[in-house]
């Protein structure tokens, strides 16, 4: 990492002069676009080797060359390799067979070019912990036993040489061992309940590390460099909450003395110093931070990385531009959500789209997402995109932000409305238009026996009271305090309580009152209530009314193995209809109306409605409609479908598809092994009725669901009467509603 200080400066645009002071304090500073530069994919590189299971332990730089550590396996062995990263060649150095009891911990280059690796030995319940020695293009392993440094209920975490070549063992409970290269004891350094999270020797040798230590429920993450001779540790910064995980200290420069990977950017510091600069942006490079990890200085130019997305690949972080046929116009994005998957779209669209790219920036940091993008709106900020967190969705709507997406729909050339369930579609719409993107929906409702209900088989307020009434010391919910049941009532009823496209609630009329005092008749003691291991038991034995829950295939497979064509699934029984309600935790797009390049805007929101997007059928994916939800296609609706009933294999788009056998999967459940085969044509028609049916969307803005709690807690007390808490609730939630 010997960078030279003129590259360094041009490479990252940063100043001396504005070194920030104060406690990990940060300052935006424009930085010089970096790209990413693929050097080899690790699937591909240990397939030559005959293995495909791996996972890297560590990375280590040695003059500009970048080791890498992975324990790689089959059904049969287990190796230790080391792979050399030297200008894009990855090569291997290393072969090393392991006992299957050995766990690969970490590795680190001493002085000498010899590698050491941290290995622990797992025999029963005891555990031992070695270093193994191995001289590159030798053969001879020597390996130490370290336990006698090891107390009970500790580990060594990490190992670090410094510049002397006194290897340093970094212990979990705080404590740091300083032995000599030949294992000889040196020294003993401790950190008063604080816990290690990484350390980095710097280029003069010494070695600096960040600790945690909790005050209260507050984590505090110190930078501290090690003084070996006095045995004590001194802080040199400490780092904001909440900003970094693992792997976040890598060795800097003649500019700077360590870099410090962020949430998005990568931050310079000196030991001189207590501030970080900003240096890169990882977002330049189109690259999710949370995909990449173990990184590296290896040249004046260029970081190393291990990327782990689709693939995990060993990448560069290079200096400048990619290299584009011309120059891309800029869509400017705000995610109020910080969702992961949204930024690895992001990514994806700068990469592939030839016209547009995406800056992004986040507020779902901030206290209230929602009203800091406003102001900034308001302001004069240039927004064309925005990701909308789905709870907030309503309020956000109902500002008139954003453009009807309908017109881009019906103007798309290869989609059309058609394509889509028109109630799905129909149940996100505000004031008849849709301003927001809807791929994915999950069902919610209450499971109970059709054989229960009411002859008539009508669902409303009035059959679900008399259900009630006739079931006296039965729970209604698995949770039946007062707060629960009303908090399951706003859930299911909140299209009814609440409207949005007239800012109007209804919490003043006589419906909201009745539900107050249902919840506070039923209330059980918390003592008594049904845990979730019991629900489905406790449903079958009548013990239990209604089990609320998402209604994913997987749930539906359980509850029709306990309650068989008895099963029936309601929701609000203010909607007169029996079925489910919908809301959606997939990503959420809206076209900002001021924006003058919505059609850019468009070809990032189109995918979200395409049948690649939504097409979960395939063998990765089928399974997990409890996580993704169910799509909103027609077409996805019936490949799924129809992956989950198929007796025989069948062919689709040109690919061989083998059917699901009762015995392929087993699911574990609420205490529940559920052997997942094709559905049966009842419960096909079950599922279909369920998603044709819904049209009410289930989605409450925390702000008035805590209103609501708050408020209800003094009728449930006795504190106020009925009436007069549902005018409070009231007043409140509509000034919120019309602010």
């Amino acid at each position: 990492m010997n960078l030279i200080k003129s590259k360094i400066l041009s490479f990252m645009i940063c100043f001396v002069c504005i070194m920030l002071t104060g406690c990990g304090s940060q300052k935006v500073v424009k930085t010089e676009p970096v790209h990413e530069e693929e050097i080899a994919d690790l699937d591909e590189l240990l397939e030559e080797n005959g293995t495909d299971s791996f996972d890297v332990k560590a990375v280590v730089e040695q003059e500009a060359i970048a080791f890498v550590l992975m324990e790689t396996w089959d059904d049969d062995s287990q190796w230790q390799m080391i792979y050399k990263v030297e200008n894009g060649e990855a090569t291997s150095v290393a072969n090393l067979e392991i006992a299957d009891d050995v766990v690969t911990k970490t590795m680190d280059i001493s002085m000498s070019g010899m590698f050491y690796i941290l290995e622990e030995k797992r025999n029963y319940d005891e555990t031992y912990e070695q270093i193994k020695c191995l001289e590159p293009g030798q053969d001879e392993i020597k390996e130490i036993a370290i336990d006698q440094y090891v107390e009970k209920n500790d580990t060594v975490q990490f190992i670090q040489f410094d510049g002397d070549g006194n290897l340093y063992l970094f212990m979990e409970s705080g404590k740091i061992h300083i032995l000599s290269e030949d294992f000889q004891y040196v020294r003993e350094v401790t950190l008063e309940k604080a816990l290690f999270i990484d350390a980095v020797r710097l280029k003069d040798g010494s070695i600096v590390c960040v600790f945690a230590k909790y005050e209260a429920d507050q984590e505090i993450l110190s930078l501290c460099e090690v003084d070996k001779e006095s045995g004590t540790t001194k802080e040199i910064l400490q780092l904001p909450e909440g900003k970094y995980g693992s792997d976040l200290l890598f060795c800097g420069n003649e500019l700077y003395d360590y870099y410090i990977k962020g949430d998005d950017e990568i931050f310079g510091g000196m030991r001189s110093h207590s501030g970080l600069t900003p240096v890169i942006r990882l977002q330049d490079a189109d690259i999710v931070s949370s995909e990449v990890e173990y990184i590296c200085s290896v040249s004046e130019d260029k970081l190393f990385a291990v990327k782990e997305s689709e693939d995990v690949e060993f990448i560069y972080i290079a200096r400048g531009a990619q290299k584009a046929e011309g120059e891309k116009e800029i869509l400017y994005m705000a995610s109020l959500d910080c969702d992961s998957v949204m930024e690895k779209e992001v990514a994806d669209f700068n990469r592939k789209n030839k016209d547009y790219r995406i800056e992004l920036k986040k507020y779902g940091e901030n206290e209230d997402p929602v009203n800091s993008f406003l102001i900034d709106l308001t302001t004069g900020k240039e927004y064309d995109l925005v990701e909308i967190a789905p709870e907030e969705a309503q309020r956000l709507l109902a500002k008139g932000v954003f453009a009807d997406l309908y017109p881009f729909l019906d103007s798309d050339q290869t989609l059309k409305r058609d394509d889509f369930y028109d109630n799905l579609l129909k149940a996100f719409e505000y004031d008849g238009k849709l301003y927001q993107s809807v791929s994915f929906v999950h069902l919610y409702g209450w499971v109970t026996k059709k054989s229960h209900l009411s002859e008539s088989g009508q669902w409303n307020f009035e059959s679900f009271q008399s259900y009630i009434e006739q079931n006296p010391g039965v729970h209604i919910f698995s949770d039946t305090s007062a707060e629960e049941i009303l908090n399951q009532m706003i859930l299911v009823s909140s299209d009814h309580l609440l409207d949005w496209n007239h800012k109007t609630c209804h919490f003043d009329e006589p419906a909201f009152e009745e539900i107050l005092k249902l919840a506070k008749k039923y209330e059980v003691n918390n003592s008594t209530q049904i845990t979730l291991d019991d629900r489905v038991p406790a449903l079958q034995e009548n013990r239990l009314l209604f089990a609320e829950t998402p209604v994913s295939i997987t749930e539906l497979y359980m509850y029709w193995k306990a309650l068989g064509e008895d099963l029936t699934v309601v929701a609000s029984p203010f909607s007169e209809h029996m079925g489910v309600n919908l809301y959606s935790t997939m990503p959420q797009l809206g076209i900002v109306a001021k924006s003058s390049r919505q059609e850019g805007a468009w070809q990032f929101v189109r995918k979200f409605f395409t049948k690649e997007y939504q097409d979960i059928s395939d063998d990765g994916q089928f399974l997990q409609t409890d996580n993704t939800g169910f799509p909103i296609r027609k077409d996805c609706i019936d490949d799924l479908i129809m992956r989950f009933s198929a007796t025989e294999d069948y062919e689709k788009d040109g690919q061989w598809i083998t059917c699901l056998k009762p015995d392929d999967f087993s699911i574990s459940w609420d205490g529940y092994d559920i052997e997942v085969g094709p559905l049966e044509k009842t419960q096909e028609e079950l599922l279909r009725e369920l998603l044709l049916n819904a049209c009410n969307r289930q989605e409450i803005d925390p702000v008035i669901q805590e209103i609501i709690l708050e408020e209800s807690k003094t009728y449930f007390k006795g504190e106020k009467d009925v009436h007069e808490v549902a005018k409070i609730i009231q007043d409140r939630v509509s000034t919120f509603m019309n602010e």
